[in-house]
């Protein structure tokens, strides 16, 4: 004992969450520097089908699900209740995405569906909706404070 500290009485907060021991290492959705897309944009393998709604062009990118995810509804249920809204409404999204997402972003941004304003997918620029495939014997667990963004 040369410097008079007793090395057995050290801080009891070193290697402990209260000293920041594993902030680093918090699990997140990855996110490529070289392609400055949200990861719900990035879709793989899409199908692409275009209906039509008074002449004009209804499009959805249907990406293929997994075996134990399905989709909500389908593009028939989507079409039917775009038919039932006010003419003046009827076209306001064009643009439908069902997508599989990732069992990563399905643990750590759980939802059925999004509102995006501006949308890049492909030739396709603008408002979208995005319908996520979800496994059915799965239930998702909301947190008390829900953020209207995630």
């Amino acid at each position: 004992m040369k410097s008079g500290i007793d090395p057995t009485r050290r801080n009891r907060n070193i290697g402990t969450e209260r000293a920041g021991h594993g902030a680093d290492n918090r699990h997140g959705i990855p996110q490529s520097w070289h392609d400055n897309r949200v990861y719900w944009e990035k879709l793989s393998d899409p199908v692409l089908v275009e209906r039509r709604l008074q002449s004009r062009p209804v499009t959805f990118f249907i990406e293929p699900t997994r075996p134990d995810c399905v989709h909500a509804c389908t593009v028939d249920d989507v079409m039917r209740v775009l038919q039932l809204l006010p003419p003046e409404n009827q076209l306001c999204v064009t643009t439908f995405v069902f997508r599989q997402p990732t069992r990563r972003q399905s643990q750590l941004r759980p939802v059925w569906g999004r509102w995006s304003y501006f949308a890049k997918l492909g030739r396709y620029r603008g408002p979208a909706i995005y319908l996520d495939a979800q496994a059915p014997d799965r239930s998702i667990r909301w947190e008390k404070s829900l953020d209207p963004c995630d």
